[in-house]
């Protein structure tokens, strides 16, 4: 299993404790409820159970937040569906045994068991699941362990050998049913995502393949227009000159465009093979600074940093949140005017890494603060127009931020107020 997998699957098994957590809270609140009501119920031993459910799922999650490859093992994930059937029995028995309401958990354990981890894991715990259930029914027929009837029920005959042989039965076919139809579910969904997989592959090789093909005759035609520009080619009039200036700037943005593609499908290819690691944040800001500080100079721009210190390791790629930072500096430096000040700040609230660049730019209208992020969006302001890439620089660091657990939006008072453009990165 690759990094990347192993990662996945661990986030959806802790999406699963999390689920758990909320069936614990959920049947808790029932069996609150049935104790104010006055209800005949064997109350203590159900919160007991309830307890210790909790806190061996949180044991659980603890070990998946700080152990990934861990909680992704057979043994792990046999070791927490085991025990999560046991406490189901025991709580099935201490709440009117073949007659009590908590047998529905059997299913949503098998149901998920089986969506996420497929049938064989699905078969081998619903044979566990109906082995507990039917001992149970079986010792309390048996009056080897006492039977607790639930006082809003009928006195029903929970010792004869057909009733509780048909609940038993009941169970095993329905999680037989549970378990083909989750597990095809399952099936048909990796078979979707690898579609899904196979057409952004398609798609990145189509720009590639594209981009390379507009980038070798692109360069000829600059070439040539430099050459007519410098009189080598001869002699121009004054509108053949202007005329070749055009289609020497509209070419040099066609060729802009063309590497923002290239750009963009070398970051969706890292994008999908990717991977997290411990990192510092505040090398990554260092280095981000030392890439672009030469064209602080170079715009006649001054630049401060307000670092906090002792920032945390996060949990992301390095490389990823390089190219975000360095995204945000150089449009801040593009959409500045010389002699304006660039801002960065970094600093810890609470359990999140808050990371700002502010600019005394041009700014943004109010109209157009939603849609910066998107590709090839122009903006309404007619000198952001003029100096205005195609956005993919932008959108595709908006992802990033997404992918790491994050969020990013932009600020500004208006045109001529300059922007801020912000983001979150979680701390792990």
């Amino acid at each position: 299993m690759t990094e990347k997998s192993t990662n996945e699957t661990a986030q959806r098994i802790i999406w699963l404790i999390k689920v758990r957590f909320f069936v614990i809270f959920s049947i808790l609140v029932i069996v609150l409820s049935a104790h104010l009501l006055g209800m005949q119920f064997q109350f203590f031993p159900i919160y007991l159970l309830l307890g210790f459910a909790f806190l061996y799922n949180l044991l659980f999650y603890y070990l998946g937040v700080s152990s990934p490859y861990y909680i992704t093992t057979n043994f792990y994930n046999y070791l927490r569906i085991f025990t999560d059937l046991l406490i189901t029995t025991i709580m099935v028995h201490f709440s009117g045994g073949v007659d009590s309401p908590f047998h529905i958990l059997y299913f949503i354990d098998l149901a998920t068991t089986a969506l996420f981890f497929g049938s064989p894991m699905g078969i081998l715990m619903s044979g566990h699941a109906i082995i507990f259930y039917s001992a149970n029914n079986l010792l309390e027929a048996l009056q080897i362990i006492p039977h607790y009837q639930i006082a809003i029920l009928p006195n029903v005959v929970y010792s004869d050998p057909g009733y509780f042989t048909l609940k038993s039965f009941s169970l095993f076919f329905i999680a037989l049913a549970l378990i083909y139809t989750m597990s095809y579910l399952s099936l048909k969904i990796h078979e979707k995502q690898e579609e899904i997989e196979k057409l952004s592959n398609d798609k990145i090789n189509f720009m590639n393949m594209v981009a390379h093909e507009l980038r070798s005759p692109l360069t000829s035609i600059q070439e040539y227009i430099s050459l007519a520009l410098e009189g080598l080619t001869g002699p121009l009039t004054q509108d053949q000159t202007k005329a070749l200036t055009i289609i020497q700037k509209q070419s040099r943005r066609i060729n802009n465009l063309v590497n923002d593609l290239l750009d963009l499908a070398h970051i969706e290819t890292k994008m999908q093979n990717f991977q997290t690691y411990n990192i510092s944040i505040s090398k990554i800001i260092e280095k981000s600074i030392a890439e672009v500080y030469p064209q602080f100079e170079a715009n006649n721009l001054a630049f401060e940093k307000h670092i906090a210190e002792n920032l945390p390791n996060i949990s992301g790629n390095e490389e990823a949140l390089l190219e975000v930072l360095i995204n945000i500096l150089s449009n801040s430096i593009k959409f500045s005017n010389p002699g304006g000040k660039i801002i960065l700040s970094a600093e810890q609230i609470e359990n999140k890494i808050y990371i700002s660049v502010k600019d005394e730019g041009i700014g943004v209208e109010p109209g157009d603060l939603d849609h910066l992020f998107e590709k090839f969006y122009r903006t309404s302001n007619k000198e952001g127009a003029k100096r205005k890439g195609t956005g993919l620089g932008m959108a595709l660091s908006k992802s990033i931020i997404e992918k790491h657990g994050g969020r990013m939006w932009a600020e500004s008072e208006g045109r001529g107020k300059g922007a801020i453009f912000i983001f979150t990165l979680p701390i792990t």
